[in-house]
């Protein structure tokens, strides 16, 4: 789903949403009128975007025939531009043109074909010289192609790229970016950016459109993605422009693999991965398995958030998300890998972080549980700085857990 902290409840329970589905599907697609229709949870439209938009935009009795639909509808911009946009539109590959030049970022139609040329299937959805818009449009779905066309947490590359550019797409790009810089911020804090930067740099797995990476090129890190879908959900927005980037002088090596990341990858570029100095997923879905795997089998440091919204993963005994956590850290542990639970504080979305952190050589015997018979000692022992604890937040914890131990021991 889009997981990603766009709450569609809030879009379901909108009368403003159900609306402008209303009008997709009554009053644009099957009437030809410039308004919507009045029905339950519309209200014709009062409030949609100010008094001019009250279903009813007297200058336009039919858009369909209108020559130049930009200029038949004076109070409404163009027969409510702002509603048609929220539509669906026409094809995100072209411009708006408002008042004489393009609308930024947006799409949804063109007076005098000014910005684009194939709204609606080539037709210009109105646009001058057009002879054949009205048999092109269909409602919300004007635009859309084949049903049959891949779809991206539940939208197609079209529905994505139209809406990563609305002011609500902007902020989920903005937040997931930051929920990325807060990943990336703990992996450095607490692994050491040399670390990072060591080897071929992090694989980053399912990692489109490139917040992650974005995150990690910025501070020096080489960076590989493998994701079967890079570049293709139509998610890019302004502040993945990864390509972009790697032109800038000083960027570290960046490369992309539009593959799965399973065994089958690893054996065909066992280099780059044998090299990384961690692996990271955040939200891999389908992806969280392998990724985990990997790592435990090659005692590879890795940070993964599973997809909080992936119900199909949870397991039958405990069917929910602790449930699903949980499962992930056994099945690690089977594989001899050590994931441990991180409460990622400030975290926009899901706080659970999966990590296996870096295992020191001396640390080895430590885990195996090999402790010379000569010692005597029925436990293992470590020294740790109390600064360290303090930092990781654990020091009373740590200094409880050890007198319940002593007392234990001397029994």
């Amino acid at each position: 789903g889009l997981h990603k902290g766009f709450d569609l409840s809030i879009l379901a329970s909108n009368p403003v949403r159900k609306c402008v589905e209303m009008q997709a599907s009554q009053a644009w697609g099957s009437q030809g009128q410039c308004g919507c229709l009045n029905g339950p949870n519309c209200s014709n439209c009062t409030g949609m975007n100010g008094p001019c938009s009250n279903g009813n935009c007297d200058a336009c009795s039919n858009w369909n025939n209108c020559a130049n639909w930009g200029n038949c509808g004076g109070c409404c911009n163009g027969c409510n531009g702002q509603q048609l946009q929220m539509q669906g539109g026409c094809n995100p590959a072209c411009n708006w043109q408002q008042n004489g030049s393009c609308w930024p970022g947006n799409s949804w139609g063109c007076p005098g074909c000014g910005c684009c040329n194939n709204c609606c299937n080539n037709c210009g959805n109105g646009c001058n010289n057009c002879n054949n818009c009205a048999g092109n449009w269909n409602g919300f779905n004007c635009w859309q192609q084949n049903p049959n066309q891949p779809r991206y947490s539940g939208r197609t590359q079209a529905e994505w790229a139209a809406w990563v550019v609305t002011p609500q797409g902007d902020k989920w790009c903005e937040t997931k970016l930051y929920e990325a810089e807060c990943v990336v911020e703990w992996m450095v804090k607490t692994w050491g950016l040399d670390f990072l930067r060591s080897g071929t740099g992090v694989i980053d797995v399912g990692g489109e459109p490139g917040f992650v990476a974005a995150a990690l090129l910025k501070r020096g890190i080489p960076t590989s993605i493998v994701d079967p879908s890079w570049r293709m959900t139509g998610k890019t927005n302004r502040l993945t422009a990864i390509e972009q980037m790697t032109q800038m002088p000083g960027c570290p090596p960046f490369a992309a693999y539009k593959e799965n990341f399973d065994q089958g990858f690893f054996e065909r570029y066992k280099d780059l991965v044998d090299g990384a100095s961690a692996i990271i997923s955040l939200y891999g879905d389908e992806a969280t398995a392998p990724s985990l795997s990997i790592a435990a089998s090659l005692g590879k440091p890795c940070a993964v958030i599973p997809c909080n919204e992936c119900v199909r993963f949870y397991p039958a005994h405990n069917q929910t998300y602790d449930g699903y956590i949980q499962t992930c850290i056994d099945d690690v542990s089977k594989q001899n890998g050590h994931l441990e639970l991180v409460n990622l504080i400030g975290a926009p979305f899901s706080r659970a972080l999966l990590v296996q952190s870096p295992c020191p050589a001396w640390a080895q015997k430590l885990l195996t549980g090999s402790v010379p018979e000569a010692t005597g000692q029925r436990q293992q022992t470590l020294s740790v700085p109390v600064e360290v604890l303090k930092e990781m937040g654990v020091l009373h914890q740590v200094m409880w857990k050890m007198e319940v131990a002593q007392r234990n021991f001397g029994k």
